[in-house]
């Protein structure tokens, strides 16, 4: 019998982050560039978890970051600066995408339709057999920066192998939400430790109903989530994939799906992107 091989995997990412500091201080008393540290520590867990290469694509031009990120080698992360405007929509324009989500006018104003055309093209590079081998993961995880994969177990390598395994080509993980202890959070990868847990994988018993009216009752709109609970996927990879949003893919023909809490994405608080300290 031939055992097969564990599976590899592959995170995209587009993103956007704060200008550093003006002042080598940063008027908390401490020293250094918070939206460096995030990236670092994005780049640095998720490679130390087993995935093969990370596919970030910078939405400002001009983000400070891009050089930390293009610090880890090429073999292993991929930072992508968004292009002049002529350049970029000349490669949006090869998109077969780019009609569904409205056109040129959409993918220059909205920043989900960009995410979109970006997995898109993470996902023709891991598919492209001229791609560097460590490009050529069987499975792919669309994330935000503030937000990580986790699992259980230390690599997320027994995660797809398992995927692979059941024949289940997409996906969907419960996000939870952090919940920051301080009002002014630095880093909030190595801050922040307490989550609240989506509904979807929580019981209906009472005492569990009142905790999480104690969340929605400090809201405004009486939300538990401050901005999303239908999770984010992982797909495998194939010519046939496309995004269907930022939550999930589209696969042609349609192959076996499924959902699970036991793999977990972690939306951390940040101010940037998807997640924000709670009132």
């Amino acid at each position: 019998m031939t055992t097969q091989a564990p599976v590899s995997a592959g995170i995209v990412c587009t993103l956007r982050m704060p200008p550093p500091p003006s002042r080598e201080n940063d008027g908390d008393g401490q020293l250094g560039d918070p939206s460096r540290e995030i990236v670092d520590s994005f780049i640095r867990y998720h490679l130390s978890k087993g995935f093969q290469h990370i596919w970030l694509f910078f939405d400002d031009p001009n983000d400070h970051t891009f050089d930390q990120a293009r610090s880890f080698p090429l073999c292993n992360v991929s930072a992508i600066r968004r292009k002049t405007t002529e350049e970029q929509e000349a490669a949006w324009k090869s998109s077969t995408l780019l009609s569904r989500l409205g056109g040129l006018e959409t993918a220059r104003r909205e920043v989900t339709a960009r995410q979109m055309l970006n997995a898109e093209l993470a996902m023709k590079e891991a598919v492209d057999s001229k791609s560097t081998p460590e490009k050529q993961v069987e499975y792919l995880v669309h994330i935000d920066i503030d937000e990580l994969f986790y699992t259980g177990e230390n690599s997320v390598i027994p995660h797809f192998t398992w995927l692979r395994d059941q024949g289940i080509d997409h996906m969907t993980y419960a996000n939870h939400e952090g919940v920051p202890e301080a009002e002014s959070i630095r880093n909030y990868f190595t801050e922040v430790s307490l989550f609240r847990k989506n509904h979807l994988t929580l019981g209906i018993h009472p005492r569990t109903r009142e905790a999480m009216s104690f969340w929605t009752k400090r809201t405004r709109h009486h939300q538990y989530l401050l901005f999303y609970d239908n999770g984010k996927s992982s797909v495998r990879v194939s010519a046939n994939a496309t995004p269907a949003s930022v939550h999930g893919w589209f696969i042609s023909p349609p192959r076996q799906t499924s959902s699970s809490s036991s793999s977990s994405l972690g939306a951390t608080t940040t101010t940037t992107t998807t997640t924000k300290p709670s009132p």
